[in-house]
């Protein structure tokens, strides 16, 4: 008798606990209760939060797609974006080729060129920058805050919201990293060899 007592009063026992637990973690979380609304009710709630904006305008590679997308450009001029903040070891590049006369504008996305380090991004830029050179096209570099860069990549904001925000490289002034000299020496280099 004594052993099913126990048993009962044990059973009892870790019925009450999970009744509180559960209880605590819906006061405590109340996210996960959401799989408890009825099924209508949780695909209204996962739908406004999942909700990503649309892409308006897709990006270019700066080694496949440039050789086709600045012929068509009116009086191009390219627009060296380089990251504030490193997302990577390096304060990646990316760039814009605008047209002097149309204001259209073609985004080509971060990772090809590098104003540091001394390989493939070095070279694809030295190349682009040849390329450049041999069509009197001038470039303009420009810092620009990660998170929007990002944004800009991802086709959600434009070039003219963009544009607004971004600071003349050399004028640019960092409180975190020690790169900035050395990009804006190689950016200095790639203007007077491009004089």
């Amino acid at each position: 008798m004594e052993s099913t007592s126990t048993f009962l009063i044990t059973t009892l026992w870790d019925i009450l606990k999970n009744v509180l637990g559960n209880r605590a973690d819906a006061a405590l979380f109340p996210k996960e209760i959401e799989s408890e609304l009825p099924p209508a009710q949780r695909a209204n709630v996962t739908a406004e939060s999942d909700v990503e904006p649309a892409r308006t305008f897709r990006t270019f590679d700066a080694i496949n797609d440039f050789v086709h997308i600045v012929p068509l450009v009116d009086q191009p001029v390219v627009h060296l974006l380089i990251e504030s903040e490193p997302s990577t070891f390096y304060n990646l590049a990316a760039f814009v080729v605008e047209s002097r006369t149309t204001g259209q504008w073609y985004l080509f996305a971060r990772g090809r060129i590098a104003l540091e380090g001394s390989g493939g991004g070095k070279n694809n830029l030295d190349s682009l920058v040849d390329q450049l050179r041999s069509q009197n096209t001038p470039i303009a570099a420009w810092a620009i805050d990660h998170g929007v860069l990002s944004n800009f990549e991802s086709g959600i904001v434009l070039w003219s919201t963009v544009r607004s925000s971004i600071v003349p490289l050399l004028a640019y002034m960092s409180q975190s990293s020690d790169s900035w000299p050395g990009i804006r020496n190689r950016f200095r280099e790639l203007a007077t060899s491009a004089a």
